[in-house]
């Protein structure tokens, strides 16, 4: 089985400093992470029609929409530069708001 955490750049950073210091539970948290933490680029444009998609949003206008109001940010991956929104906090909201605008409409 496979958990995904999302968090901030923080997390690791917090966790790691209640490891060295010997905090409750920080030790048992760290292990059943492996030690190891994957930093991931962000969510393309790409990938936040397809969370607006599997959460009932179906208009590719909207997807765009949504994208370009999470203020994406440029990236240079692999000698290319691609836009990505890097809060998914954020793309939740506004999915949340504008299906709440769907079903008043």
């Amino acid at each position: 089985m496979s958990v995904i955490i999302v968090g901030t750049e923080n997390l690791e950073k917090e966790i790691k400093r209640g490891v060295r210091y010997n905090k409750h539970g920080y030790d048992e948290i760290d292990s059943r992470f492996g030690r190891n933490y994957i930093h991931l680029i962000g969510a393309t444009k790409k990938d936040v029609a397809m969370v607006c998609q599997a959460n009932g949003v179906d208009n590719k206008k909207l997807h765009t929409d949504i994208f370009n109001e999470c203020n994406p940010i440029a990236k240079k991956i692999g000698g290319q530069i691609i836009k990505v929104v890097e809060d998914m906090r954020r793309v939740k909201r506004i999915i949340k708001r504008e299906k709440i605008k769907l079903k008043q409409h």
